[in-house]
């Protein structure tokens, strides 16, 4: 599931709730909110992570900053994929 295919199903839920279309204006401002939400969730969840792998890591600090930054990087291309959607 694609992010973009994430936010559209959330609008459409959102369109269920109201039964109406949203009109395009309405449909980029909830875009936008389901698209922070996610950066906060992913935020979250990667620094939690993190630290889980530093902290199991510890004694092999090499592997937890491999670690590390592995999932920074898949952090920025996600941040990168949901500001495309915009």
């Amino acid at each position: 599931m694609t992010l973009e295919s994430l936010t559209d199903d959330a609008v459409r839920q959102i369109e269920e709730v109201f039964s109406k279309k949203l009109t395009a204006q309405e449909t980029e401002k909830v875009s936008k909110i389901v698209e922070n939400t996610l950066i906060k969730a992913v935020t979250g969840v990667t620094k939690h992570y993190v630290d889980a792998a530093l902290i199991c890591c510890g004694p092999e600090a090499d592997m937890a900053h491999k670690i590390k930054e592995e999932v920074e990087a898949k952090k920025h291309a996600l941040f990168g994929n949901l500001i495309s959607l915009r």
